[in-house]
């Protein structure tokens, strides 16, 4: 483990990989470079701090990730395989301006609290495994729900430009509330068989497209004043 007033400064080639801990860091952080959380690393950003550069791509692979700055900062690329994300700081994806790749790829862990976590417009995001949202997850670019379970008492927030899409290869849940706000577009594209139910509140202000002959099931209720579209022989369910 580390602590103390030091700062961590490093340029575009540079990475900083955690292991182990717990570190607190009380000084300024500034890496151009990658940041990585790994092996099981407690990483404390603390109000002491100052995050001037959080690194050009992040990298949260078995380490928890506490960020408690008093700060809002951003990365232009995220992929978060295993770990926690914690803390009341404001993070945004901001894309990293290639656009064959995903800015942030979630395939596992844990997001909690008070903080949100933004997919700024532009960027892209994939959900892609067995996921954990207990916090706000805010899109303004792009998001693709290909597989996994999201579980957790968070919210979704798919906000005006933002497009969420569903991809399933298999039938999943999706626990947290899911709210597509007006100018927002929720799509729905999973083969015939595969369906998604969303257990948490759901509530639609923009547009709902269903393309394929899948079942949408909204189970918990919630408020509608948009648009719901189908092109296919598919199923919207409504439930709560």
């Amino acid at each position: 483990g580390s602590s103390g007033g030091g700062d961590f400064t490093g340029s575009g080639g540079t990475t900083l990989t955690f292991g182990g801990g717990p570190h607190t860091i009380t000084g300024q952080y500034n890496i151009a470079g990658q940041s990585k959380f790994t092996g099981g690393s407690s990483v404390t950003y603390s109000a002491a701090s100052t995050i001037v550069n959080i690194g050009s791509s992040d990298n949260v692979n078995g380490g928890t990730v506490i960020s408690n700055s008093g700060e809002s900062f951003a990365t232009p690329s995220l992929t978060f395989a295993t770990g926690t994300l914690t803390g009341s700081d404001a993070v945004s994806v901001q894309g990293d301006g290639v656009g064959a790749t995903t800015d942030f790829a979630w395939s596992g862990g844990t997001m909690i609290g008070s903080g949100t976590v933004t997919v700024t417009s532009g960027a892209s995001a994939a959900i892609s495994g067995a996921v954990t949202l207990s916090r706000s997850l805010l899109n303004q670019g792009s998001v693709a729900w290909t597989d996994g379970q999201v579980s957790g008492s968070g919210s979704f927030t798919n906000q005006s430009g933002g497009t969420f899409t569903s991809l399933l290869i298999s039938s999943r849940f999706f626990f947290p509330s899911f709210a597509n706000q007006a100018g927002a577009t929720f799509t729905h594209s999973p083969p015939a068989t595969v369906n998604s139910e969303f257990t948490g509140a759901f509530s639609n202000a923009g547009t709902v497209d269903c393309t394929t002959a899948s079942t949408l099931l909204m189970s918990n209720g919630g408020s509608h004043p948009g648009s719901f579209t189908g092109t296919g022989s598919g199923t919207l369910g409504f439930g709560g």
